[in-house]
């Protein structure tokens, strides 16, 4: 994931320079006197690097100390296959809900390629993982990259990348979507991209680094990056309702790379924060948007 050093968000389009440089960034969300954050880790055991989820609490209270990170996925030390990209929401509950990539077959599925798994404490520890892209059973590609929000009714949404054939949609990279409303599980995968079953005829194909936010009015806004040429990526939008996806999605930005960082506010609407390129000279800068909540 990027990291971005010196930079600051501005608003109105106005820009900051900033350096890059690679590494693995925890998120961080809050939640009354607490504040959680699920960050990816690596050890070594055996002599082999292993991946796994862990959960970093911080409690004000507490003389501002993290506490010691515990581990979200069973058996962390003795598992072949690697967990990555965790994401996490806390519900008004205290509850925290958490996805990511694994390699591991937790769910039965015992191959080495990721799919997206999921799993919550209600305070007495995690429950067993469970498969997020319905396909998983059957498919031998990479899902990967996933995102969880929060709908205000307690509803969860994720979006990921696969390069699964589903439904037609061939072994480029593309945006799939599911949602739990706790009652029935997670929903059949859905392709976001609308061109999933035709782009990969196409030179430029992959739809990657998706990432969503849920609306004041219970609308979800999924942003994804996409390849529009040779020389530089682009951001794609799509936005779904109670009564389905709004027609094909429409240009976000570009040139710019993803995932596009997203929040709600109070009032319902959207902030989005995402990097720019200037083509000219390549450089690199923060800009910011607001989405109104249309109520």
């Amino acid at each position: 994931m990027t990291d971005l050093t010196r930079a600051a968000l501005t608003r109105e389009g106005r820009k900051t320079m900033f350096t890059r440089s690679v590494s693995w960034c925890p998120r961080v969300v809050g939640r009354s006197s607490n504040v959680h954050s699920v960050i990816k880790s690596s050890f070594r055991w055996c002599g082999c690097v292993l991946s796994c989820v862990c959960l970093v609490s911080w409690a004000p209270q507490a003389a501002a100390q993290f506490l010691p990170p515990g581990i979200v996925n069973p058996f962390a030390d003795v598992d072949p296959g690697q967990d990555l990209y965790s994401s996490h929401v806390i519900d008004e509950d205290g509850t925290i809900h958490v996805v990511w990539a694994s390699s591991n077959p937790y769910t039965g599925i015992d191959d080495s390629y990721a799919d997206i798994l999921y799993s919550k404490n209600e305070g007495s520890g995690w429950n067993a993982p469970v498969a997020v892209n319905s396909f998983g059973p059957s498919d031998l590609d990479v899902d990967e990259r996933p995102k969880l929000a929060l709908g205000a009714g307690g509803e969860l949404y994720c979006v990921w990348q696969s390069q699964h054939n589903y439904n037609g949609a061939g072994n480029d990279w593309d945006i799939f979507f599911s949602q739990d409303d706790s009652a029935t599980g997670w929903s059949v995968a859905e392709a976001v991209n609308s061109d999933a079953s035709t782009d990969n005829l196409t030179a430029f194909n992959d739809d990657t680094r998706p990432n969503l936010a849920v609306r004041g009015d219970g609308g979800v806004l999924i942003i994804w990056q996409i390849e529009i040429g040779t020389d530089h990526p682009g951001l794609y939008a799509r936005f779904r309702t109670g009564s389905g996806w709004s027609s094909g999605g429409s240009t976000f930005s570009s040139p710019a790379v993803g995932p596009v960082a997203m929040a709600t506010t109070e009032d319902g609407d959207i902030v989005a924060a995402w990097e720019m390129i200037e083509n000219s000279n390549n450089n690199h800068y923060i800009v910011s948007c607001d989405i109104p909540n249309t109520g």
